[in-house]
C-alpha cells in the first residue's frame, strides 16, 4: 500500500510532527525549569525569613538567661530550706521566659516541596 501523495510527502509530513512535538516538549521542560527555580528561590527566601526570626529568638533567651539562672538557683534554695524545715513558703510569680518559639513550619513545608533544579 503505497501513500496517496508518495512516501517522500509522507516522511515529509511525519517529519514536521515529529518536530513539533519535540518543541513543545522542549517548550514545557524549560517552563518547568522555570518555574522549579521561581519556587527554589521563594522558598529560600522563606526559610531565610524564619532563620532570621529564630535569630532573634536566640539572641533573646541568651539576653534572658542569667535571669532565669538566678530565679532557678532562688527556687532551688527555697525547695532546700522546705526539705530541712518541712516548710515550704509562699512562692509568688515562678516566672516563665519570654523568648519566642523557634519556627520551623516554612522548613518543613519546603522538605516536602519536590524541587528538580539542576546546576
Amino acid at each position: 500500500m503505497k501513500p496517496i501523495n508518495g512516501w517522500r510527502v509522507f516522511w515529509g509530513e511525519v517529519g514536521i510532527i515529529v518536530l513539533g512535538v519535540l518543541i513543545a516538549l522542549g517548550a514545557q521542560q524549560l517552563a518547568s525549569d522555570w518555574d522549579d527555580r521561581r519556587r527554589a528561590r521563594e522558598s529560600l527566601a522563606a526559610v531565610e525569613a524564619e532563620l532570621a526570626l529564630n535569630a532573634k529568638s536566640f539572641e533573646e533567651r541568651t539576653f534572658q538567661q542569667p535571669c532565669m539562672d538566678r530565679r532557678l538557683n532562688e527556687l532551688t534554695q527555697i525547695l532546700a530550706d522546705a526539705r530541712r524545715t518541712g516548710r515550704l513558703p509562699r512562692i509568688d510569680g515562678i516566672g516563665q521566659s519570654l523568648a519566642r518559639s523557634m519556627r520551623d513550619h516554612v522548613r518543613k513545608s519546603v522538605i516536602c516541596q519536590p524541587l528538580k533544579v539542576q546546576g
